[in-house]
């Protein structure tokens, strides 16, 4: 039996950042111009999907490559499965380090904050600091690990992100998986909007309806400061349908 999703996603590039160097996959779609804003709700029955957020780095010159070359790659994958996720994560390191080689870039790159989700299970995959969050019973659980480490200077950087050279360091993606329960709620997003926003306030927003949710954390992210790119995805899985949905991430 097929499972039903509700789901909504804003990506808006902020008050500060000329240009959205964010992306993602969400319902086969990314984003495909760096002026692009986007703002969409579904709900959809599917047996297997893949939701995932982009947070490019290295400058408005490269960051929005990296992250729409590991978009582009999602977008792809044919075989629809956990192993299918990790393996997409590979082939886009693989690219963005060949776009850097071809085009003599030092350094670009991206996060990847990942769902994958079948009829009995949902396994969260990322790489770097963009966060996914489970909300059950009014408690928010950051359920994705940051790859970062804190520096001298209190700069945290990335120990772990796509465009890493094979002979630099072997990216380790984070894999958690988890049993689907009816109408748990998961947030996925980039740090536009945690390092804007509380998970104090986080919380209290995920109470809100499913269309609701991402508009308010992305208004509360521009009102306090607004200082990077903003993708928000939100979603609730439900095991049983009560009424037929159309047909999404087929």
């Amino acid at each position: 039996m097929a499972i039903n999703i509700k789901s909504a996603i804003i990506s808006n590039k902020g008050i500060v950042r000329a240009y959205n160097e964010d992306n993602f996959v969400f319902d086969r779609r990314i984003l495909t111009d760096i002026n692009e804003e986007i703002s969409i709700a579904k709900t959809a029955k599917c047996d297997k999907c893949i939701i995932a957020v982009f947070d490019g780095m290295g400058g408005e010159s490269s960051g929005e490559i990296a992250s729409k070359i590991a978009a582009t790659t999602f977008q792809k994958i044919k075989n629809t499965t956990l192993e299918g996720v990790k393996n997409a994560i590979f082939s886009a390191n693989m690219e963005i380090c060949q776009y850097m080689k071809i085009n003599k870039i030092k350094r670009m790159g991206t996060t990847v904050a990942a769902v994958y989700i079948d009829k009995t299970s949902i396994s969260v995959v990322n790489v770097g600091d963009s966060k996914i969050y489970k909300y059950e019973k009014g408690t928010l659980e950051q359920v994705s690990y940051d790859h970062i480490t804190t520096r001298h200077n209190n700069r945290r950087e990335l120990t772990q992100h796509l465009g890493i050279f094979p002979n630099e360091m072997q990216i380790e993606p984070y894999i958690f998986t988890d049993k689907i329960k009816d109408r748990i709620r998961y947030l996925i997003c980039s740090d536009g909007l945690t390092d804007m926003v509380s998970e104090e306030d986080i919380a209290v927003s995920m109470s809100n309806s499913i269309e609701e949710i991402p508009i308010i954390l992305k208004d509360k992210a521009i009102e306090n400061g607004g200082r990077d790119n903003i993708t928000i995805v939100v979603f609730e899985i439900k095991k049983e349908a009560k009424k037929i949905f159309e047909k999404m991430f087929n």
